[in-house]
C-alpha cells in the first residue's frame, strides 16, 4: 500500500499535504499494486461525502509483507473494521468511509 508520489509515514499517510479544519492531515490517495509490478494498479481515494445507494463492487485484497498495519491504514483513511461473519476466517471484513466492503486476506481480525 504505497503512495505513488511520496513515502508514507508509519501510519500510511504522507507527512505533508492538506489539513482538515481540526489540523489533522487529510487522507490522501494510496496506490495498491502487486509486488511484482504486474497487473492492474488500484488507487484508493478519499471521498467527498457519504455513498448513496448500494455498492456494486466488492474487493478482496491481500496486503503485501511491507504492509505491516493494514487495519490501521483502513482506520486512518476513515474506514472501519466490521463485525466478522464467523470466527476463525482467514480474512478481515472492513468498510471504507462510505460503507463499501473490502476483505483483507491473510489479516487476522482484532481480538
Amino acid at each position: 500500500m504505497r503512495s505513488p508520489s511520496t513515502a508514507p509515514t508509519p501510519t500510511g499517510r504522507r507527512a505533508s499535504g492538506p489539513r482538515s479544519p481540526g489540523g489533522r492531515p487529510r487522507p490522501t490517495p494510496h496506490a495498491l499494486a502487486h509486488p511484482s509490478g504486474a497487473g492492474p494498479l488500484l488507487e484508493l481515494c478519499p471521498e467527498p461525502g457519504p455513498r448513496r445507494g448500494k455498492s456494486r463492487l466488492h474487493l478482496d485484497v491481500r496486503p503485501g509483507p511491507a504492509d505491516a498495519t493494514p487495519l490501521d491504514l483502513v482506520r486512518d483513511l476513515g474506514g472501519t473494521v466490521l463485525p466478522q461473519p464467523a470466527p476463525g476466517l482467514p480474512w478481515t471484513v472492513c468498510a471504507d468511509a462510505s460503507g463499501n466492503e473490502v476483505c483483507l486476506l491473510g489479516v487476522a481480525p482484532p481480538a
